[in-house]
């Protein structure tokens, strides 16, 4: 527990060291640099064989102490946004762990981890309406992020020159060997995060109405391709071309143009290109997608068992262990939904998942609006049926800190694109003002129209004889 006070003392002075033209950045900036670059347990986390969505009892995370100090600087200032999605995932929680759930350490421990999700989408809710106002804040966010994907390509650099930066579990890097992980704990978490941070900077690197930056732009998406070829996850390095793919073609001419567009696409194809040799040799060996198949019965059976309430958060590889061996031996579903569905139960699932399907509606309405609402809703749009892709090909995303990092963003992008901007109210303010002047007649208009001509013709021939009159002329 002091580990964690002096690191919440930490990231306080963190935050105030942060210049004060920028500290509407700082809701997000905290705990993204948190969440990438330090992103450990605090506190005892129990056994370290335990296979789950987080520890195997109730630990204090630092992403955990960043978003809880964010979220009561936005409890104090009265600033609180985007509670009311989240608020009933919360309110089930509580009803399924008084009815329903064991009282085990897991159980504690998952919805502690749940709520630090939910947590971090009411903290980028809350912090997308300061920075949908403030084009340099926004601005310092996008850098950020950029450089956060710079450090990550400088990590695995290092690790794959044979320096043991962060280095993963003996037996872990034996299985993984050739994979990278960064400052992340696992390589495919890695290729998770990567793919948030590119996301976090297109939303953000907009600036007022002067577009995208095309060098920073390039820059973002080749490094974050090539941190994801060095995972060598299959899944994530296909979600970040397609992702790039997805978000070049979504781009309208306003913001990036055709020229811009089909670079972006050359990116792609190096991208590509780069990583075919990668993604063959895995699927070369292992063309199966492991024990998918066999585990995949086993949830369903689960969820028949358990529909409502689900077996409990961070708790499926122990219970549902208990009658099938492969599970037991610590491989869950490889499906995000399913673990999902099988922890949570289907309600507590399908409202988990009901912030993320407004976010997606929000953004199909604000895809052709310019500024950060519509740069957050492509990036969006974009990031949509990638994350659907992940999701159902592995169950990371609801784990470590990738959880907490996917809420963050996915908050973030939905209080930029219901957050009007500065260009946006002031547009609104003159077409209300045009609006509220009185209708006049066409016959009106003309007379009035003809008028106006009559007084400059007059003025101009008054013009004409002064000059005429005067010396010099």
């Amino acid at each position: 527990m002091i580990t964690a006070l002096v690191f919440a003392a930490l990231v306080g002075m963190a935050a105030l060291s942060i210049p004060r033209r920028l500290r509407a950045a700082v809701p997000v900036v905290i705990p993204l640099v948190v969440i990438v670059a330090a992103p450990h347990i605090l506190t005892d986390g129990g056994r370290t064989r335990h296979v789950g969505i987080s520890t195997a009892q109730p630990a204090i995370a630092t992403w955990l102490v960043a978003l809880l100090l964010m979220t009561g600087l936005f409890v104090l200032s009265g600033r609180v946004r985007g509670a009311v999605l989240v608020l009933p995932v919360f309110v089930w929680m509580l009803v399924a762990f008084s009815i329903a759930w064991p009282s085990t350490p897991e159980v504690v421990s998952g919805l502690m981890h749940v709520a630090s999700g939910l947590v971090a989408w009411i903290v980028g809710c809350s912090a997308a309406a300061g920075l949908a106002v403030d084009d340099r804040a926004r601005a310092f966010v996008g850098r950020v992020a950029l450089l956060l994907l710079l450090l990550e390509l400088g990590v695995v650099a290092l690790q794959a020159l044979g320096y043991a930066i962060n280095p993963m579990a003996p037996a872990q890097a034996a299985l993984l060997e050739g994979r990278f992980n960064g400052t992340i704990s696992h390589p495919n978490d890695l290729g998770k995060i990567v793919l948030l941070l590119l996301a976090t900077f297109f939303m953000t690197a907009v600036h007022g109405s002067s577009g995208l930056r095309r060098p920073h732009v390039f820059l973002a998406a080749g490094v974050a391709l090539m941190v994801a070829v060095m995972t060598g996850g299959r899944a994530v390095i296909i979600g970040v071309i397609a992702f790039v793919a997805f978000w070049a073609l979504l781009q309208i001419p306003e913001v990036f143009s055709r020229a811009k567009k089909m670079a972006m696409i050359g990116i792609v194809m190096l991208g590509i290109a780069g990583s075919f040799g990668v993604v063959a040799a895995r699927f070369a060996e292992d063309p199966s997608g492991g024990a998918r198949s066999q585990l995949t019965p086993v949830a369903h059976r689960a969820i028949r068992n358990a529909p409502w309430f689900g077996v409990g958060p961070n708790s499926y590889v122990e219970t549902v262990g208990q009658t099938d061996q492969l599970t037991a031996s610590g491989v869950p579903v490889h499906s995000t939904y399913l673990l999902a569905a099988a922890e949570l139960g289907i309600a507590g699932s399908v409202l988990l998942a009901v912030p993320l399907l407004v976010l997606v509606m929000r953004a199909l309405g604000a895809r052709r609006k310019a500024g950060p609402q519509g740069a957050a809703s492509t990036a969006v749009l974009a990031l949509a049926p990638v994350i659907l892709m992940i999701g159902w090909t592995g169950w990371g995303l609801l784990g470590s800190s990738v959880f907490p990092a996917w809420f963050l963003v996915a908050g973030l992008g939905y209080g930029l694109i219901t957050r009007p901007s500065s260009g946006d109210s002031a547009q609104r303010q003159s077409a209300g003002s045009a609006g509220g002047a009185p209708k006049l007649s066409a016959k009106r208009r003309a007379a009035i129209a003809g008028d106006e001509i009559g007084s400059v013709r007059a003025m101009e021939a008054a013009r004409s004889t002064m000059r005429r009159g005067s010396p010099g002329t």
